[in-house]
């Protein structure tokens, strides 16, 4: 136990703090601190405590060591050719839409709350004006610059080497209109089901192994996904340091098309097949036999042979996965009920065919739909009729728990080329950051011209190099995903004291953080 020890020197009060413990059965004093005389300790007293705050530290400090290690300040300023440092300032919203996704205008805010201003001596205008004229200067050949050489620096400072390269595309809804001259924002298919709104398109292609995002394009979402591919795919493979023969593209069926394949000439592929596709129309009931078993311990069962699509001799497989079928049959079933119930209840005539129409529309199942419908006239209103397809129907449960794969590796079994097109799921999770709105959020999209839609799309894909950068640096040192990370490190806090000057201390720092410091000498940007 601790007390508050009085002495007597040479007729002077000492005053002492003195800690006593036992030490079998005596006890002894352990340790003991001097204070001084009464006047002292008054003097002490009436010292006002050091002021002090603290913000985090790690979370920041983690994504600076990513700009640096891949060079993002220095490629950024060498293409954009400018006197004044635009690397600087487009790290901020990189690193703002990783940490807390804010507005352009609200980057000055939220600049003045984090680590930053304790590090940095340069001073930056953070206005909304200021970030408008640093976007103006990045036009489509700087932008593709500038990503070409950043993703080329992190595969060569990662010491990674992809041989295939999955590919998709995704379109995310904006509340933005059309403008004259400009292009992208467009009416389309909305996988939001946002179809009333104007759409931005996105082309993704990353490496399988890495899982890093090589290439990207974003174009209106009227233009075909597949005529999209064909411009996009081959132009990115041919920058790879390795011969086509080398190169497998992964892609779903949405981008098959005949221009699609005489451009992706010599490379190998893993793709997919509608359905229906006649190629395929007799493996669909074939005999199934058992492949392999999945990770959720599912037995996976193919059928496949050779067979020319496109114009190319290809192998075909249909695999089957019984859990996925039954699932699959259970949603068909559950949605054709709700609709029949849904019509049911509706009323059946309506004063225009507008209101009948989208009236129908929102009761109809939004994917594998099997009914028919007829908007008939009656009079002066018009009447709702639907009908079950049968045959429709039943298409649909043949097809259930089924996927219908093609390939021109004719030497690869089942399994190999149902994993390579299982893989896809890599570049779908890609897509789910980036519709996150506490990940690596595309939307909301404050611009409206092309250019500017096209900048922040850049600075949104560049966020997602350095999420996946980071992910691959710490592998096999820290468990988690890039957002799992960043929120662990954000827990090692950086105080400010303030006495005679202000002193920049770490808060006591865990184990595990002391670790993660180390690792990557993340308290060299403490000054």
């Amino acid at each position: 136990m601790v007390s508050l020890v009085k002495r007597i020197i040479n007729g002077h009060a000492y005053y002492y703090l003195v800690w006593m413990k036992r030490i079998g059965k005596k006890v002894v004093r352990a340790k003991q601190i001097y204070l001084g005389n009464a006047d002292k300790i008054h003097q002490l007293l009436l010292q006002p405590l050091p002021k002090f705050t603290s913000r985090s530290y790690g979370d920041m400090a983690l994504l600076l060591h990513i700009a640096e290690l891949i060079c993002f300040v220095e490629i950024a300023n060498k293409h954009a050719q400018k006197k004044a440092s635009i690397g600087n300032y487009l790290l901020l919203p990189i690193i703002n839409r990783l940490l807390a996704p804010t507005s352009k205008a609200g980057i000055s805010e939220w600049h003045a709350k984090t680590c930053l201003p304790l590090l940095e001596n340069r001073h930056l205008s953070l206005s909304s004006q200021n970030y408008w004229h640093y976007l103006g200067q990045l036009d489509e050949g700087k932008m593709a610059a500038i990503w070409q050489e950043l993703v080329s620096n992190a595969k060569n400072k990662l010491g990674v080497e992809d041989t295939t390269f999955l590919y998709d595309s995704t379109n995310v809804f904006t509340y933005i209109s059309e403008h004259a001259g400009d292009a992208l924002p467009q009416k389309g298919h909305s996988k939001q089901m946002r179809n009333d709104k104007n759409l931005l398109a996105l082309g993704l292609l990353i490496g399988e192994q890495s899982e890093l995002p090589h290439a990207y394009s974003c174009y209106p979402a009227n233009v075909h996904d597949s005529k999209q591919f064909s411009n996009t795919v081959p132009e990115v493979a041919e920058r790879q340091k390795i011969g086509k023969e080398k190169i497998t593209l992964v892609f779903d069926k949405g981008n098959n098309s005949q221009a699609g394949f005489d451009a992706v000439k010599g490379y190998y592929f893993v793709g997919a097949l509608t359905k229906n596709n006649v190629e395929a129309a007799g493996l669909i009931d074939g005999d199934f036999k058992f492949c392999y078993m999945n990770k959720s311990g599912n037995g996976i069962q193919s059928v496949s042979k050779i067979a020319d699509v496109y114009g190319m001799s290809c192998k075909i497989v249909v695999s089957h996965n019984k859990k996925l079928e039954e699932k699959q049959l259970h949603g068909l079933g559950g949605r054709t009920a709700k609709t029949l119930l849904k019509f049911k209840k509706m009323d059946h005539l309506f004063t225009s065919e507008k209101a009948a129409f989208r009236a129908l529309t929102q009761i109809l199942p939004k994917k594998q739909n099997p009914f028919d419908y007829e908007i008939a006239k009656e009079g002066k209103k018009f009447r709702v009729l639907l009908n079950l397809n049968e045959k429709k129907f039943a298409t649909y449960r043949k097809g259930a728990g089924k996927n219908i794969i093609f390939t021109n590796h004719l030497d690869w079994s089942d399994e190999r080329i149902i994993r390579a097109y299982r893989s896809m799921h890599k570049v779908e999770h890609q897509f789910m950051l980036l519709h996150g709105a506490m990940l690596v959020p595309l939307k909301p999209v404050y611009h409206w011209t092309d250019q500017k839609i096209a900048a922040h799309i850049f600075l949104c894909m560049v966020a997602l190099l350095f999420a996946k950068t980071l992910e691959v640096i710490c592998k096999n040192k820290i468990e988690g995903n890039f957002r799992q990370i960043l929120d662990s490190a954000s827990e090692v806090r950086l105080a400010v004291v303030q006495k005679e000057k202000p002193t920049l201390i770490f808060e006591d720092l865990t184990l595990e953080q002391q670790k993660l410091m180390e690792a990557f000498s993340l308290s060299r940007f403490v000054k």
